[in-house]
């Protein structure tokens, strides 16, 4: 069944025929009054529009991967922290680094997390060009960063931006920016990828994909998972898979229709239509 759903859902002209049964459902619900084609588009669109609501303040989550060995061990006096130095982030400094993963428990690096609130929009405090240092809790800073332009981040639902340290790099080293809810852990030694685990992956190709991943192999619903496959398809948007992904919520819904009696389904389209 899983593979017959994604042969059809993968080509796109099958998705108006998709359409056309929700169509057809609608126009059921309203008996003999006669459904605008307005009417019906709306539903439509309360269906397939994926457009996520308000998921929290503003601003950005900020990751910060510790791999390098400063000396004396000056990254192991904690708690860490973030530091800006000009307004008006630097007003809300220094924001108080969260440890997310841990070479102790098996990752491959440690990784520390912070929420950085943005009362202007995703980008709206941030100077376009933003730079910030970390420093351990005795002030002492193990390395600074940047990010330029930070409005490349206003657009996005989940914005992230990570950075990495490099003691062997002269200046700011320039992080990264993802439209990423969450940060997975990796662990520092991986089982080898055997077919098996490739199996029914819906992507071009599964090696380089997100089904090749530890966190997928592991668990392919978990929301490690989920978030790797939304990063993997921002940058891949017309892979199969991505396409496979994004029609996914409409054959659910489609599906969870079918154990429901005409009044009932009725009753889903009557709010769906007030929504």
């Amino acid at each position: 069944m899983v593979c017959i759903l994604l042969s059809l859902i993968m080509r796109t002209k099958h998705v108006l025929a998709v359409l056309m049964m929700l169509t057809a459902t609608v126009a059921g619900c309203f008996g003999d009054e006669k459904t605008s084609e307005e009417e019906i588009d709306d539903v439509i669109d309360d269906v397939i529009d994926d457009t996520p609501g308000d998921s929290g303040p503003p601003g950005a989550l900020f990751v910060y991967i510790q791999s390098e060995d400063y000396s004396f061990g000056i990254q192991d006096q904690h708690p860490l922290s973030l530091h800006f130095p000009a307004p008006p982030m630097s007003d809300g400094s220094p924001y108080a680094l969260e440890q997310i993963c841990s070479v102790d428990d098996g990752h491959a690096a440690d990784v520390y997390s912070t929420w950085v609130n943005s009362s202007g929009g995703n980008a709206g405090d941030f100077n376009n060009i933003t730079s910030w240092s970390v420093k351990n809790n005795n002030s002492i800073e193990l390395e600074h960063f940047a990010y330029d332009p930070m409005s490349d981040i206003i657009n996005f639902t989940n914005p992230m931006v990570v950075f990495e340290d490099n003691v062997s790099f002269t200046g700011h080293v320039e992080a990264e920016v993802f439209d990423q809810a969450t940060w997975s852990c990796t662990d520092a030694v991986a089982d080898p990828v055997t077919e098996e685990d490739l199996e029914d992956c819906p992507f071009d190709d599964p090696i380089a994909s997100p089904c090749a991943e530890p966190e997928c192999i592991a668990d392919h619903e978990s929301d490690a998972c989920t978030a790797l496959v939304d990063a993997f398809c921002v940058d891949n948007p017309e892979d199969e898979g991505c396409e496979f992904m994004a029609m996914l919520e409409v054959f659910e819904f489609m599906e969870s229709l079918g154990d429901l009696d005409n009044d009932a389904l009725c009753g889903v389209v009557s709010e769906m239509g007030s929504s």
